[in-house]
């Protein structure tokens, strides 16, 4: 558990509360080391990256294809999302409504064909999963990847024993990433890891997805039980463990965060979970998204 002290952060100055920032993101940064270091001693040829909703996966991603080229690997990303399957092809929740957090909503047997070929040196056809539409869509031409690739499987359901036990010929490394630690503040409870991840989501959602907050609360019930069934199961899979929490992140989250959540009306059945999260954030002062550095994982949910 992390904690805030609230009168220290007051009394920075600009020049030091980027260097706070900066200090956040260095002890982020250098927990991928292992990784780097596991990948090249053991000759890695696909590495699963799973971790929940709004836990940093894509930017993780994109830290581990950087530091692959640079260590002049070529590097195939393989996305589980994008191997939905049309939405009208969805397992349903009790209520009807599509599942879109079960393992059965991936076509996990095209995955695991295109991943083979990859390492292969086939042709393959990567889909796209369209998020507008809810279709997949295939690309018109096949692509071939060169030897000594290194294939990244990234999604919730990365690390499921499904799509890694048909590679047990293969040298392969999982990793998981998280927000683990909650935040506190002058040691008093601010943020719960999970709640970290929502506010993640809320402002990211009404940002590229135009989904509102009762509809984000909605939708996080059946996050949260589907990463109890899909995702925990399959820890034993990860070799590595990066946490994605940041100190400063509130300070900047609250900013966006708080009209959404004030805007939820007292008629709805989250009011009071909104309420609970505006007064724990009015504790905080803002602090400007120029704090964010351009590489920072925090961009994936802010901008």
């Amino acid at each position: 558990m992390q904690n805030i002290d609230l009168n220290k952060i007051a009394s920075m100055d600009a020049h030091h509360l980027k260097l706070w920032a900066l200090e956040c993101e260095t002890r982020f940064e250098k927990q991928f080391t292992d990784a780097y270091d596991l990948i090249e001693r053991e000759k890695v040829k696909i590495l699963y990256l799973s971790g929940p909703s709004c836990s940093g996966k894509t930017t993780s991603t994109k830290k581990l294809e950087e530091a692959l080229e640079r260590m002049k690997k070529n590097v195939v990303t393989v996305s589980t999302d994008d191997f939905f399957l049309d939405t009208d092809l969805a397992p349903r929740n009790r209520d009807g409504t599509p599942n879109y957090e079960s393992f059965d909503f991936i076509d996990s047997k095209m995955l695991i064909d295109v991943v083979r070929r990859i390492i292969s040196c086939e042709d393959y056809l990567m889909p796209r999963f369209d998020f507008k539409t809810k279709e997949r869509v295939l690309p018109e031409k096949p692509e071939r990847a060169p030897e000594n690739t290194v294939v990244i499987v990234e999604g919730i359901h990365a690390l499921n024993d499904k799509l890694i036990a048909p590679f047990s010929d293969v040298c392969t490394a999982g990793m998981y990433i998280c927000p683990e630690d909650p935040i506190k503040l002058n040691s008093r409870m601010l943020l719960e890891s999970t709640e970290i991840r929502f506010l993640r989501r809320l402002v990211r959602d009404k940002r590229h997805r135009a989904t509102d907050a009762p509809q984000t609360f909605a939708m996080w019930e059946n996050v949260i039980e589907g990463e109890d069934l899909y995702i925990s199961p399959f820890l034993k899979n990860a070799d590595i463990f990066i946490n994605s929490t940041f100190l400063y992140e509130p300070f900047i989250m609250r900013n966006q965060a708080l009209p959404l959540l004030k805007a939820i009306g007292d008629d709805s059945i989250y009011r009071f979970k909104a309420q609970s999260l505006c007064e724990r954030l009015e504790r905080l002062f803002p602090l400007g998204e120029e704090l964010i550095s351009d590489t920072s994982l925090l961009n994936e949910f802010l901008r």
